[in-house]
C-alpha cells in the first residue's frame, strides 16, 4: 500500500513537470512565432510608409522644380500648376488634408476639398507670417 502511495505521486509529480514543461516550450514557441510575425508585420509596414514618404517628396520636389510657384499669385493664367498640386492632394487625400503655399510679400494660397469632394481654393493676404529663407541657408534656430 505505501508503495502505490508512492508510485503514484511520484507518478502525478512526473505528470505534472511533463505538463508544465509542455506549457512552458509552447508558450515560448507561440511567442516566438508571433514575435516573427509581428516583426516582419513592422518591417513591411515601415517600408511602405517610407516608399508613401518619398513618393510624395519626389511629387513635391517635381512640382517646385518644374513650375514657377509665384505664378500663384502673380499670374491669373496658372492652370497648368493647380491642377499639378490638385492631382497631389488626390494622390496623397490621406496624408494632407490642405495645401498652404505662401510667399515672403504676405501671399497666401490654400486649396483643400470640401466633403462633397470639390476642390475649394483661396487666395488672401496674411496679416502675419514667419520669414522664408533660401532652400541653400540653413539655419539654426
Amino acid at each position: 500500500m505505501k508503495q502505490l502511495k508512492l508510485f503514484s505521486i511520484i507518478l502525478f509529480s512526473t505528470i505534472i513537470l511533463v505538463l508544465i514543461l509542455m506549457y512552458y516550450y509552447f508558450n515560448k514557441k507561440q511567442e516566438l512565432y508571433y514575435t516573427n510575425n509581428y516583426s516582419e508585420q513592422i518591417a513591411q509596414t515601415k517600408n511602405d510608409i517610407e516608399l508613401t514618404g518619398l513618393a510624395l517628396q519626389n511629387d513635391l520636389n517635381n512640382i517646385l522644380y518644374s513650375e514657377k510657384i509665384t505664378d500663384l499669385f502673380e499670374n491669373e493664367l496658372r492652370t497648368n500648376l493647380i491642377i499639378k498640386l490638385q492631382l497631389l492632394y488626390s494622390k496623397n487625400y490621406d496624408l494632407i488634408s490642405n495645401i498652404l503655399i505662401f510667399d515672403n510679400k504676405l501671399n497666401v494660397y490654400n486649396i483643400y476639398k470640401d466633403e462633397k469632394g470639390k476642390y475649394i481654393t483661396d487666395t488672401y493676404e496674411a496679416q502675419w507670417q514667419r520669414k522664408l529663407h533660401p532652400k541653400e541657408i540653413l539655419i539654426k534656430l
